[in-house]
């Protein structure tokens, strides 16, 4: 499991050009959850699919590097994701609960939202193979389930959006000198640097970090994610359940 250590920066003397980096970044994630997370885009969910496409479409901001709008379409790649899974479990316990519903009306249910394909056709109302393997053999009222099918996902899907100018580093993107708590990170023009200092103890930072900073007290902190140990203790015949 993971848990979020947050450790106190200085980032006064760059702090207009870390705004802006964040500014850039929150825009560049909600322009990809509003044009990517719906139905339409279901078979896009891949952070390389957008990314290229964006690319493709010379859509990427001017006002930074490539690299960190990149960081910023691949987290909000990895959010659609994740909220299409939430979403889908959501429909498969609306599902499970459903008394009217028979057996072979779930299992057909099941296999749609499993299969990406298929429940990407279902929703935008595109043609739809029932002579597969998994869906011939079942006896069911096809346009009654697609309906209903549609309306859970309606009401279950989660929409996501932000107003928070976080900053998102790869750890491509960053340096870390310990002996003066000293971290670097990509700036926003190309081979610019910009330089904070870290306060407090330090853990080993690896992997995403996030720049964040604090509206109320107006500080920053880096946000790094730690794994957590989990001790699981031994039962035996004398333990008490």
């Amino acid at each position: 499991m993971k848990r979020t250590v947050k450790i106190k920066a200085n980032c006064s003397n760059n702090e207009a050009e870390i705004l802006l980096i964040g500014t850039v970044q929150r825009n560049i994630k909600n322009y990809v959850w509003s044009r990517y997370s719906g139905i339409g885009s279901l078979l896009k969910q891949s952070g390389w699919t957008i990314r290229d496409e964006l690319i493709q479409k010379d859509l990427l901001s001017k006002k930074i590097t490539k690299t960190l709008s990149r960081v910023a379409i691949e987290k909000s790649a990895s959010t659609i994701k994740t909220n299409w899974a939430t979403t889908k479990k959501k429909v498969k316990n609306a599902i499970k609960q459903n008394e009217n519903l028979t057996e072979d009306d779930k299992r057909y249910l099941y296999l749609c939202l499993k299969h990406t394909p298929t429940l990407y056709n279902i929703l935008n109302y595109k043609k739809v193979d029932y002579q597969t393997d998994c869906l011939k053999a079942l006896k069911v009222n096809v346009h009654r389930l697609n309906n209903l099918l549609r309306r859970y996902i309606r009401r279950y899907k989660t929409k996501s959006h932000t107003n928070k100018a976080n900053v998102i580093l790869t750890s491509n993107l960053y340096k870390f000198n310990s002996s003066d708590n000293t971290f670097m990170f990509s700036g926003k023009a190309k081979n610019s640097r910009i330089e904070i200092t870290l306060i407090g103890n330090i853990p080993k930072l690896k992997g995403s970090l996030e720049l964040v900073k604090n509206q109320k007290s107006n500080q920053y902190y880096l946000h790094v994610p730690l794994d957590r140990i989990i001790i699981k203790k031994e039962i035996n015949e004398q333990s008490e359940i």
